[in-house]
């Protein structure tokens, strides 16, 4: 039992910080935003 807690607690750590990162989806390029408008 003692073995078991460390190894499933430090993925389970892990894995909430990674999902916390993607989580919050990027904001969009502004990149056809400005290339529409210098379109001439």
């Amino acid at each position: 039992m003692e073995p078991g807690n460390p190894i499933p607690g430090k993925f389970s750590k892990p894995s909430t910080g990674s999902t916390a990162i993607p989580a919050p989806p990027p904001p969009p390029p502004p990149q056809p935003a400005w290339r529409q408008g210098r379109e001439w």
